[in-house]
C-alpha cells in the first residue's frame, strides 16, 4: 500500500496565525486539490495527519470543525479526489499528548488502522514539527514553502513550493524511496 500522509493547515488549505475557525476562512491552496486527485489515481492512499488545537482552546467547537472538513470534502470532490482517512489530534500543546506532532501518536493510529509499515509511508507538511514526526516514525518527509516554515535557510529537510510539486515528485520517485 502506497501511503501518502498530508498535513493540511499550510499545505492544502492557507493557513492562519488566527486558525482557520469557519468554512469561510478555509481556502485551497491553488493547485492542491488536483494535487490530491492525482496522487489518488497514481493509487496513493491519502492520510490527512493534523494538529487542530483550536478545538482544545475552546476557540473552534466540533460542529464548526466538521463543517470546514465537509468544506474541504466536498471541494475536493468537484475536482474528482478524496480523502482515505483523516486524523486529528485537538489538543494543545500544553496538554503534551502523544497524538500532537512531532509525537507519534496519530501515526500509531494511521497504522494501526490501515496495517501499514510506518518507514514506508511519505508524510508532507509544512512545520519543522511535521518532518520530525516523520522522523520519529521512519518515513520519508517533504516541506513545503506555502505554510509556516520555520527557519527557511536550514537545508537539512526536501523542500517543495507547493503540495502539487511535492507530490509530483513523490508520483515520479516513488519506487526509489
Amino acid at each position: 500500500m502506497k501511503v501518502l500522509a498530508l498535513d493540511r493547515d499550510g499545505v492544502i488549505n492557507f493557513d492562519s496565525d488566527n486558525y482557520i475557525l469557519t468554512h469561510e476562512n478555509w481556502h485551497p491552496i491553488p493547485g492542491s486539490l488536483e494535487a490530491i486527485k492525482k496522487a489518488n489515481r497514481h493509487g496513493f492512499t491519502i492520510v490527512v495527519v493534523s494538529n487542530q488545537s483550536a478545538l482544545g482552546r475552546n476557540m473552534l467547537d466540533t460542529n464548526a470543525f466538521h463543517q470546514i472538513n465537509r468544506k474541504f470534502v466536498t471541494k475536493l470532490k468537484e475536482f474528482g479526489g478524496y480523502i482515505d482517512l483523516y486524523l486529528v489530534c485537538p489538543h494543545t500543546p500544553e496538554q503534551n499528548c502523544n497524538c500532537r506532532k512531532p509525537r507519534t501518536g496519530l501515526f500509531d493510529t494511521l497504522a494501526n488502522l490501515l496495517k501499514v509499515d510506518l518507514t514506508k509511508i511519505i508524510f508532507i507538511g509544512d512545520k519543522i514539527s511535521d518532518v520530525l514526526a516523520a522522523e520519529n516514525i521512519g518515513a520519508k518527509s517533504f516541506l513545503v514553502e506555502t505554510g509556516k516554515v520555520l527557519d527557511k535557510n536550514n537545508e537539512k529537510f526536501i523542500r517543495f513550493k507547493n503540495l502539487a510539486s511535492a507530490i509530483d515528485h513523490t508520483i515520479q520517485n516513488y519506487e526509489n524511496y
